[in-house]
């Protein structure tokens, strides 16, 4: 498990890979599907750290990566991009504007054109859905997030919500207001979350583990709602407000 909680996913830039390849750049069909790896490997890199070795990223067949941001405020807290969802930090566009010359050094790169920033997974600690201002903190986070990647021009925002730290947060719990309650509730909050990213980059795409794969077993069911309500299911709820669209 990486420190951001992020899987291995679709490809590995191995040394292997690298050496096969030599010094001849790796040429694809323009039409192909883009390959983009994210990995415990590497769960810390940053763009700078990505351009130190762009040109052997382009002699892979990969076309990006998922990529850490790291920030140290004036007061010398560490912010970390995977850790947005934790709702303990304040980011600001002036705490992560330095790194935008490195975002664009590296998609100067066939290898790291398709880019995105690791943002939030599940969190450390349960938040109360009805805590407005911790999701609203959240949102405005996302928001600095999303205007770095666009700014950088990466494709956009990858999220987790896979439980790694076991708190349970997109399933209603024992003590828990009623499901009729909380799933309009989760809804809000992706709507709230994602009207800052798309606010802030309307371009930006969302690259997901899960989404509702997570939760296909609803799909097959004669009631898909009773479903989720069964389960206490609460990321389909979530996930529902991704979108660009008012409703």
């Amino acid at each position: 498990m990486s420190s951001c909680g992020f899987p291995l996913l679709l490809a590995i830039v191995a040394l292997g890979a690298t050496s096969v390849a030599g010094s001849q750049s790796v040429t694809w069909p323009v039409d192909r599907k883009k390959v983009v790896s994210f990995g415990w490997e590497w769960k810390t890199l940053t763009a700078a750290d990505y351009v130190k070795y762009a040109d052997r990223i382009d002699r892979t067949g990969l076309d990006g990566v998922g990529v850490y941001v790291s920030a140290e405020d004036a007061n010398g807290k560490r912010h970390e991009s995977c850790f947005v969802s934790d709702g303990t930090d304040d980011w600001t566009k002036d705490l992560v504007r330095g790194q935008i010359a490195d975002f664009r050094r590296a998609t100067t790169h066939r290898g790291l054109r398709e880019s995105f920033i690791r943002t939030m997974s599940a969190p450390h600690r349960r938040l109360d859905w009805a805590d407005d201002a911790v999701w609203g903190r959240i949102a405005r986070n996302m928001g600095v997030l999303a205007w770095l990647a666009k700014e950088g021009g990466f494709r956009g925002l990858a999220i987790d919500p896979e439980d790694y730290f076991g708190t349970k947060q997109f399933v209603r719990r024992p003590g828990d207001a009623p499901w009729d309650v909380l799933a309009p509730l989760a809804r809000r909050r992706g709507r709230e979350i994602f009207t800052e990213v798309f606010r802030e980059f309307p371009e930006a795409i969302v690259f997901t583990y899960w989404l509702l794969s997570w939760n296909i077993y609803h799909a097959y069911a004669d009631d898909p709602m009773l479903s989720a309500r069964g389960g206490g299911d609460l990321w389909s709820a979530f996930a529902n407000g991704i979108t660009k669209r008012r409703s």
